[in-house]
């Protein structure tokens, strides 16, 4: 009787062991591929932000803003400076006619809800001597291009132009900066923006046609919505952000996240694992 309970209990006492073996086994495995999906989403995005030069021939839109004071004013101002890089200039005119646009909104998160827009065009005339650009202060307005303010609240500060020939298509880089302030006093057409705060915003890139803003196109590459995180006043160099790797970042931090709950879940109740 002795001897059948001990046997009894020894084959519990491996089955037990075994079975725990083999959930040690299934939890170093799962945590062991969570950290392969990690490192591959991390190497990814850095990838993404830093493969995207000038010979992928692909629109890259970036944007970047810090805040300072006048010192002459005491006007507190937003300094914007809005990138894009790879536009296809190969068809453009030298009328002044063709050429190209970007900008930037908040207070909306969509194209149509009444987003305090800056949109800032370049006319091309010449490869060799590029227009400066120039920087119109509108509102959003549905389906239709955006409405100048009649006050124009938007400061052009600097604008770089720069194109290169690749095969038989001429490619150019635009640069802008321009100041706004945190609250212009136009309180109708104008968003106010208090430091330290986050606002919804709006970017959009397109085509100068006929001497006018052009429709900015409906794929993801040409507008999009993100958070602006409004700086202080008196920030240090500018904050940087870039509108087509802002949504695949923010889908891979979601997955990100969702590995670490899967994880924290293993690591937790690892006791159920079969």
């Amino acid at each position: 009787m002795l001897l059948t309970t001990w046997m009894s209990e020894t084959k519990k006492s491996k089955s037990f062991e075994n079975k725990q073996s083999h959930q040690g086994r299934l939890q170093r495995a799962s945590i062991f591929g969570l950290s392969l999906i990690l490192l591959y989403l991390n190497s990814t995005v850095a990838q993404y932000e830093y493969n995207n030069t000038y010979a992928d021939m692909n629109y890259y839109y970036t944007g970047e803003w810090y805040g300072y004071q006048d010192d002459l004013t005491g006007q507190a101002f937003i300094r914007y400076r809005l990138s894009v890089y790879n536009v296809d200039a190969t068809a453009w005119t030298t009328d002044g006619l063709s050429g190209y646009w970007i900008g930037i909104g908040v207070g909306a998160y969509t194209m149509a809800g009444g987003a305090d827009m800056t949109s800032c065009l370049y006319s091309h005339i010449s490869i060799e001597d590029p227009n400066p650009m120039y920087c119109i202060d509108s509102i959003g307005i549905e389906q239709k291009r955006p409405k100048p303010d009649t006050i124009q609240d938007s400061i052009f500060v600097d604008s770089t132009v720069t194109f290169k020939n690749v095969s038989t298509k001429l490619f150019c880089n635009i640069s802008v900066i321009f100041d706004k302030a945190y609250q212009t006093g136009d309180t109708t057409q104008d968003y106010k923006l208090t430091p330290g705060s986050g606002v919804d915003g709006i970017w959009a890139q397109g085509q100068v046609s006929k001497g006018l803003q052009g429709y900015h196109g409906s794929t993801g590459s040409s507008r999009g919505a993100f958070r602006l995180d409004v700086p202080d006043i008196g920030d240090s160099g500018y904050t940087d952000w870039d509108a087509e790797s802002n949504a695949q970042r923010s889908i891979q931090w979601g997955v990100k996240q969702a590995c670490i709950y899967a994880l924290v879940i293993i690591l937790s109740f690892n006791q159920f694992i079969i």
